[in-house]
């Protein structure tokens, strides 16, 4: 016999075991849909502070324009970097790492020749792409 007797036991068993496999089901796609954000973050983490700026800003700046383009956003991933970031901070302005603070570092960082960021703006530049990467819905 089939313990416990009564049969709306079973039901509920049931009905715990289904939102149980539809809890799963929504994890994992959600999982899968944010695992380019899971890419760029590893990229960016993987820059050492020995890096040149020039790398440094280039990866930076490549993750944010891949994850941008990753969501179809083709449109902001191609403008220039000023506009980039005022328009990124527009999207979402009540983050705490506005990336118009590291938009003039992304520029010298890539077209100035010799330039090189201090320990503070490497810094600045990594936790501000990461914060991005972790937080943005472009």
């Amino acid at each position: 016999a089939m313990w416990p007797p009564v049969w709306w036991f079973w039901l509920i068993v049931a009905g715990l075991i289904v939102c149980l496999i539809a809890l799963s089901w929504v994890w994992i796609r959600r999982h899968i849909k944010r695992r380019y954000r899971t890419d760029a973050l590893t990229l960016v983490k993987a820059l050492h502070s020995n890096q040149t700026s020039k790398d440094l800003c280039s990866t930076c700046l490549e993750a944010i324009r891949r994850t941008l383009l990753t969501e179809g956003k083709s449109d902001l991933a191609s403008l220039p970097i000023d506009s980039l970031c005022q328009q990124l901070d527009q999207d979402k302005a009540h983050h705490k790492y506005p990336l118009v603070n590291i938009s003039s570092l992304l520029n010298e960082g890539l077209y100035r020749p010799g330039i090189q960021l201090t320990s503070d703006q490497h810094e600045q530049v990594l936790r501000t792409t990461q914060h991005w990467l972790r937080r943005h819905h472009a």
